[in-house]
């Protein structure tokens, strides 16, 4: 467990530092591959239907990283703030960075990283991220899901240490997907000739976007549905280089093929009702929880 905890650490840790070197200040020098996924400036024009698309994929996919880490990472389901907050964060910082080039990069990569993080088979990496609620619900003064509240020792603070190592990154990435929709939005309503209008627009888009998730939760659909749905309306929101295009359907496809993936204890847990063996056990995502 000890190389997966290095790995988590070490990969959080330099994709934030490289990602935030995007929004290093207008006139310095990025790296070129910092610069690949940036899109033109004539990307976004004075559209309503963009601004329309923008605001839709901006909920939705906040929605979806609220219920799917706060699914994976049983933790957050308990701190459910973790992840709103960082989506909020990061939604800021874009609105505040709204003149700066808008990079693909900061909202692919971290996608990337949540999902090997959360479903890649590495049993070691299995098993510390399964270590996340008991060293981090420790730190509380009630009983988590039963893990019990630690006495305040030398090991305890260690561990709770060593968790936080992971965290904090970990938020971090959460803040950057959302800065290039940040970007986005607050461009689009900056430039607009009719902020009432504009900002009637976002409303209205960021209501559908709450909808349509609902709507796919309602309707019992896993997170490869979630990840499908935003892939596309990132094509159509925002429209960039063959290149571009390429890469996040990479992207897309990465992370709907791991979700796809079994939980490691569902493949090998048979389930028994009344003395008979009914199989492997399967995961299902209800409107409510996994």
């Amino acid at each position: 467990m000890v190389l997966a905890f290095i790995a988590v650490v070490w990969l959080g840790v330099f994709s934030t530092l490289a990602l935030f070197g995007i929004y290093r200040p207008v006139g310095k020098k990025r790296a070129r591959w910092l610069v690949a996924l940036e899109l033109p400036s004539e990307t976004f024009r004075r559209s309503s239907w963009q601004l329309f698309l923008v605001s839709v994929l901006g909920l939705f996919l906040e929605l979806l990283m609220i219920r799917w880490i706060s699914s994976e990472l049983t933790i957050f389901a308990y701190f459910k703030n973790f992840v709103l907050i960082a989506c909020f964060l990061g939604f800021g910082l874009g609105a505040y960075l709204c003149r700066q080039p808008i990079n693909l990069a900061a909202l692919l990569a971290p996608l990337v990283y949540f999902a090997f993080l959360l479903k890649l088979p590495w049993p070691e990496l299995r098993q510390l991220v399964a270590s996340f609620t008991a060293m981090l619900g420790s730190s509380t003064e009630v009983d988590v899901w039963g893990v019990p509240n630690f006495a305040w020792n030398v090991e305890t603070l260690r561990g709770l240490a060593g968790m936080l190592v992971v965290v904090v990154p970990l938020f971090s990435l959460l803040s950057l997907i959302f800065i290039p929709i940040g970007q986005a939005t607050a461009r689009m309503l900056e430039e607009s000739r009719d902020g009432i209008k504009a900002y009637s627009i976002n409303i209205a888009g960021s209501l559908v976007g709450v909808l349509l998730y609902t709507g796919l939760s309602l309707l019992y659909q896993p997170p490869a549905t979630w990840f499908v749905v935003a892939g596309a309306m990132l094509f159509a929101a925002f429209p960039g280089s063959r290149r571009i295009r390429m890469v996040t359907l990479v992207t897309i496809a990465i992370c709907v093929a791991m979700v796809t993936l079994p939980d490691s204890k569902a493949k090998v847990r048979e389930v028994l009702i009344e003395g008979m063996d009914v199989g492997i056990a399967k995961t299902d995502w209800s409107p409510y929880q996994k």
